[in-house]
């Protein structure tokens, strides 16, 4: 039964969403400029109460504005203390890093 008073507020994904955060002229500890691109995919809550929490409390704007500047915060941070030499070997220590502060974050 559906209710006049009843209306559809919005709609969310159950897909994996892919996300690209490039982040340009960062610098390293040596004063070298460089650029990141990363691309990161992840998926929205499931259980009803966390969507609710997402749609009403946070938003699909809010949201994005939200992870571009925490994404791109930490990359500055992470990458000003490491020499340009190190930028390419640290791959793996970068992401794992990046992905747990998200989650706790998010």
């Amino acid at each position: 039964c559906y209710c006049r008073h009843q209306r559809v507020a919005c709609m969310v994904s159950q897909a994996m969403i892919q996300y690209n955060a490039p982040v340009r002229n960062c610098p390293t500890k040596d004063n070298a400029y460089i650029s990141i691109d990363l691309y990161f995919t992840f998926r929205l809550p499931r259980t009803e109460p966390q969507i609710q929490n997402f749609v009403y409390k946070l938003g699909a704007a809010r949201f994005d504005e939200l992870i571009e500047a925490e994404i791109e915060e930490g990359v500055r941070s992470f990458i000003n203390g490491i020499w340009l030499s190190q930028v390419f070997d640290l791959k793996e220590e970068m992401t794992k890093k990046f992905k747990d502060e998200l989650n706790k974050r998010f």
